[in-house]
């Protein structure tokens, strides 16, 4: 056997500790080390998310996965893929010229429209009311008698294949609207005009003994609640003190999120003789959208302009749009 010197065994000590040194450099670089996130594992800095105070919030997967998840913090890609609609409709007799529309033009465009938010939602949910909120519930019958949804509820949806046969009894406005039922408005004294609040009779029908009764399912916690209001007369405000508690109980049906409600109100915005007749300057209706607008997430559109049609395609794709895209779900 060969002998070695001190001095070789010195410089093969040396070089070992050179590679080892190496190694090191290596492992700290591009491996997982000790413990920074609760696991027994150091992740990279660039895996971990942090909030906005910069606290560990989370790993990010697309760092984890080679990019191939691509998760952003808090976020939700994908969007929503429902939609619920509520339409409240006065339903006095100078509003026929408004029902008519709502049977033609604005259906004609509505399924398609709505079923295209996001890129192409799963489906909707579409419920009609009047703008009386005694009682709160949705209708399933009409001028002609109970339509009979394919749901078996008092609400529609987009995968009814009657949805156009549905509709259409439904929108054939009756006064005994929810199982012949007749509505319960008083209309006289201090109560004038409370079969005019379509807005607050929206918010009724999904609070209350209303959405844990008659109108049970019809609001999902992963789905756009869209209200849209019409009257050619104003939001009387004979339930309630004011337009700001409308808009409070809407947006406390979605969990307290406004960010989930979006309101298209339509109603005058002058006293007029437009399109479809007479209308009234709509103080309270166009201020109760306008909450929802000042948040972006509403409309006010100007009956005097008719064109119903318009309102919903403008509506749908300039506010429930974009809510859609950002929607993130309860819970």
């Amino acid at each position: 056997m060969p002998s070695v010197s001190v001095k070789q065994v010195g410089m093969m000590m040396l070089g070992l500790g050179v590679a080892l040194a190496g190694l090191g450099a290596c492992a700290s670089d591009d491996l997982p080390s000790a413990d920074s996130n609760g696991t027994g594992i150091h992740l990279p800095s660039d895996a971990i998310a942090e909030d906005d105070g910069g606290g560990v919030t989370g790993t990010k997967l697309d760092v984890l996965a080679g990019g191939t998840m691509n998760a952003e913090d808090g976020g939700n890609q994908d969007g929503c893929r429902k939609v619920d609609v509520i339409i409240a409709v006065d339903n006095s007799g100078s509003m026929s010229e408004e029902h008519d529309a709502l049977q033609g033009p604005v259906f004609d465009s509505l399924p398609e429209t709505l079923l295209s938010i996001n890129g192409g939602i799963d489906d909707f949910h579409l419920a009609v009311i009047d703008a009386c909120p005694k009682p709160a519930f949705f209708h399933d019958t009409g001028a002609h008698g109970f339509c009979g949804f394919s749901t078996g509820k008092d609400y529609m949806s987009s995968e009814s294949p009657a949805l156009a046969d549905e509709y259409a009894c439904v929108t054939s406005f009756s006064h005994h609207g929810h199982q012949g039922q007749a509505d319960i408005c008083i209309d006289e004294g201090p109560f004038k005009d409370d079969d005019e609040q379509p807005g607050l009779t929206a918010a009724e029908a999904v609070s209350g003994p209303a959405i844990i009764g008659p109108n049970a399912g019809f609001l999902r916690s992963d789905a756009i609640l869209f209200v849209v209001a019409i009257t050619d007369e104003d939001e009387e405000l004979a339930d309630v003190a004011s337009t700001q508690e409308i808009f409070d109980r809407l947006v406390a049906a979605k969990g307290g999120n406004v960010e989930q409600v979006v309101y298209l109100g339509i109603a005058g915005g002058s006293d007029c003789e437009g399109p479809y007749g007479s209308a009234i300057d709509a103080t309270q209706s166009q201020a109760l959208a306008g909450l929802f607008e000042e948040v972006g997430q509403g409309l006010f559109w100007d009956l005097c302009m008719g064109e119903l049609e318009a309102a919903f395609q403008t509506a749908i794709e300039g506010s429930v749009d974009p809510a859609c895209e950002h929607f993130v779900p309860q819970g």
